[in-house]
């Protein structure tokens, strides 16, 4: 998603006296907000599913994500598993990401 194609635009400095009604409006999925300051794109304030997705769309776009797929279907094959939480930690780590993510 492109910072133009935000609807919903504040500066800086009114985010602190909006903050209760932009967290309400974000946990009710009507966010992201765009955080702007002398005009300029700053950053996006969004709900944890919108973060969770976008981390999960990085994951799935990775080659080393591809490669661990197909390991995992091999161990799942020779009745071998692991947790989705272990591995997705380590896919963040392996891809660049953080490993300090919300914990589902």
């Amino acid at each position: 998603m492109s910072a133009t194609n935000l609807d919903k635009v504040i500066t800086a400095s009114n985010v602190r006296y909006r903050w209760s009604q932009i967290i309400y409006e974000i946990s009710q999925a009507e966010g992201p907000y765009l955080v702007t300051k002398r005009g300029e794109p700053r950053l996006v304030i969004i709900g944890i599913e919108d973060y969770e997705e976008l981390i999960d769309s990085k994951l799935a776009a990775s080659p080393v994500l591809q490669k661990r797929i197909a390991e995992a279907r091999a161990n799942y094959e020779a009745g071998e598993g692991g947790s989705y939480k272990v591995l997705r930690q380590e896919l963040l780590k392996e891809v660049g990401g953080t490993s300090n993510v919300y914990e589902l």
